[in-house]
């Protein structure tokens, strides 16, 4: 049995809202995933929410996508938002 890659390519970057990676899939459909969003679904269990829960960057350092530095958080937590103004305003 052989494993296919259904991405032709894949790219990582750097932006203001922190390190993402592109995959383009044979079709040339591009998708953009979020490093702490893939690193959180796959290692931080969600806790039942009646809203999409977001990642939070406990240290405030969105480039600091280490295990021990990531929660789920809901949209209105204040933590979250402060982290999310900061981003705002570096990119300003």
């Amino acid at each position: 049995m052989s494993i296919v890659n259904p991405y032709s390519k894949i790219e990582q970057h750097e932006s203001p809202e922190g390190t993402y990676v592109e995959l383009e899939d044979e079709n040339g459909d591009v998708k953009k995933h979020f490093l702490d969003e893939i690193i959180a679904k796959t290692f931080i269990p969600q806790p039942p929410s009646d809203v999409e829960l977001k990642v939070l960057h406990l240290n405030g350092d969105i480039k600091d996508n280490s295990l021990r530095n990531l929660a789920w958080c809901r949209p209105d937590d204040p933590r979250y938002i402060e982290m999310m103004s900061k981003i705002e305003d570096d990119s300003i």
